[in-house]
């Protein structure tokens, strides 16, 4: 079982790099990481993730965040893979920001078929501007056929 979910984390890992290699947005040169952790409340499932921030445009309020995010409930693993894009409101120190994009949602039950949903997130978030490690919190909603309510924080760097 930890073999496995060694083995999708790196998977996903490596669609983050794949999505943000293949995005071919025109962006400037910030391309920044984030590590988050939060919980899935419909699974009832920690979940561990990780992304890109990437600027889309000089005024630094248009971004994509591909990410992917792994959830551990008792009785499945659950896998997804997001496209989103967010504006950040102007703001001097904190940053909010409200986005959406595309997901996908892979499950893995422990007994049972496997299943995969196409759907979309809509998010709102607050995190801190500057600097080179930054802090962040985000609430998240996927509608897809097993719509899910995931709260985490996490850093940019």
């Amino acid at each position: 079982m930890k073999t496995q979910r060694a083995l999708s984390l790196s998977s996903c890992v490596l669609c983050v790099r794949v999505l943000v290699a293949l995005s071919g947005l025109p962006v400037r040169a910030d391309i920044d990481a984030d590590l988050r952790a939060g919980g899935y409340a419909d699974v009832e499932g920690a979940m561990l993730g990780g992304g890109a921030l990437v600027n889309l445009e000089p005024s630094n309020q248009w971004y994509f965040n591909p990410n992917v995010e792994v959830v551990f409930p008792d009785d499945s693993d659950v896998v997804t893979v997001n496209g989103d894009f967010h504006y950040d409101f102007p703001a001097t120190k904190v940053a909010y920001w409200v986005g959406a994009g595309p997901a996908v949602r892979f499950e893995d039950p422990d007994f049972g078929d496997d299943d995969t949903d196409l759907g979309a997130n809509l998010l709102a978030g607050v995190g801190a501007r500057r600097g080179d490690v930054r802090p962040f919190g985000q609430f998240k909603v996927l509608f897809a056929d097993d719509p899910e309510a995931a709260l985490m924080v996490g850093v940019r760097f």
